[in-house]
């Protein structure tokens, strides 16, 4: 299923949930028992989230130089990614943190060959807020914002070293979703751009990134 389909689908739930006269589905309120909701847990603070390895993220890159470019879609690795989320005083759900470390993009079969490591995006900003929809009984909630990357990687060259890249900042649509899970809140952030995401010096480029993020079970 697409971004674009997984968020329209949240939607539905949302405002079909908020609309009901019960707090999710049909019938009886199917939530884990919790004595509190996902909106006073967010409120009093909670631990960092954990974000799967087996999150989904693609690019295409584009890189070299005049005639020689290459263009290569890669499905990204995430070695280790954790999102920190709190609830202001008008419940809007702020990111006090994000962190995702990306494994190497060795491509070999290309000329010229492409190798990019030390991949690291975090946030740009002390704090996000971002705007927020919460169901009936607060126990789910969607929310959107424009997000501040930064982004730090190395390219090597064909001698091995690395020459690092100074931390470049990207502005990307953010789409997160929450939700009461059996083992705490739920956490799915989507991000996804088309086009030109970043490129350095018109040697390499990231175009359409498409990514699902979603926390540890």
């Amino acid at each position: 299923m697409s971004i674009t389909k997984r968020i329209l689908s949240i939607l539905c739930c949302i405002t079909l949930v908020s609309c009901a006269d019960v707090p999710w589905g049909e019938g009886e309120a199917e939530y884990p028992a919790s004595s509190k909701t996902v909106l006073q847990q967010l409120q009093e603070g909670q631990d960092a989230v954990l974000l799967s390895s087996s999150s989904q993220i693609t690019v295409d890159l584009a890189w070299g130089l005049g005639q020689r470019q290459e263009e290569h879609s890669v499905e990204l690795v995430l070695e280790y990614g954790e999102v920190s989320l709190f609830a202001d005083a008008e419940n809007n759900i702020e990111i006090l943190d994000l962190t995702l470390q990306i494994a190497d993009i060795q491509i070999r079969d290309r000329s010229p060959a492409l190798s990019i490591s030390d991949i690291e995006l975090s946030l740009a900003e002390p704090v996000l807020s971002a705007q927020s929809e919460w169901n009936q009984d607060s126990q789910m909630a969607i929310a959107w914002a424009t997000l501040p990357l930064s982004l730090q990687w190395a390219v090597e060259t064909p001698d091995g070293s690395k020459l690092p890249l100074g931390a470049q900042i990207v502005d990307l649509p953010l789409f997160l979703a929450l939700e009461q899970s059996e083992d705490g809140v739920s956490v799915q952030l989507f991000i996804e751009q088309k086009d030109t995401v970043w490129k350095w010096a018109s040697i390499v480029e990231l175009r359409n990134l498409s990514s699902t993020l979603g926390s540890t079970p």
